[in-house]
């Protein structure tokens, strides 16, 4: 079992980094092969709608474009689990994170790649700055891009996380010092949730394999 972590973040090592590693912490060394990805140390160009990959045959090429991109796109392609975590921003995912999901669109229409994510599990993971700060919105921003690519979002009810899980980033509300930058590590339940739908999302993913 591959299991992706996505950051869609655009600073490097920051809350949302840490949120998926916190999230994925449970499951290190149990048995699924886990790679995380930060798309702030990558080049990825803006889907252009040339539809070269919409008469694109080649099963080693997915995108026509020579920027990292190409290089995501074969680790989206070939995970179990897509987990994508993206700092709320304006109640939407970031732009570098939506440029990766409109470069998936020869997940949809290539000859050589249609289909190849039906039916795979996503789950989606955002970080705000407080209580209402767009997180619901944001996380409904990823979860659209995985319906259209005809994945299952997971869902974990327990922990809170009904559209995938929020953690906060404030400092003030989770009684941390003004000036740190990982604040998010003390959201315990926000950590318990994003822990929660993924150990959800392996068990899920054993059983559609099985």
């Amino acid at each position: 079992m591959k299991i992706l972590g996505l950051c869609g973040s655009p600073v490097k090592k920051g809350n949302a980094y840490v949120y998926l590693e916190k999230a994925l912490e449970p499951i290190q060394g149990t048995g699924p092969e886990i790679e995380i990805v930060e798309l702030a140390k990558k080049k990825i160009e803006d889907c252009v709608h040339c539809n070269w990959c919409l008469k694109n045959k080649d099963a080693e090429k997915i995108c026509a474009q020579k920027d990292d991109g190409e290089e995501v796109l074969h680790k989206i392609k070939s995970c179990d689990i897509l987990v994508a975590a993206s700092p709320a921003y304006y109640g939407r995912m970031t732009g570098r994170m939506a440029s990766i999901f409109d470069r998936t669109r020869p997940f949809i229409f290539s000859p050589a790649h249609r289909g190849v994510m039906k039916d795979k599990l996503g789950v989606a993971l955002t970080v705000g700055w407080g209580r209402n700060a767009g997180m619901e919105t944001t996380l409904l921003s990823i979860i659209y891009s995985f319906m259209v690519l005809e994945m299952l979002p997971v869902s974990y009810h327990d922990g809170g996380a009904l559209f995938g899980a929020a953690g906060i980033a404030n400092p003030i509300l989770v009684r941390r010092e003004k000036d740190d930058h990982h604040a998010v590590e003390a959201d315990l339940p926000g950590i318990l949730a994003a822990q929660g739908v993924i150990k959800r999302a392996v068990n899920l993913s054993g059983r559609i394999k099985r």
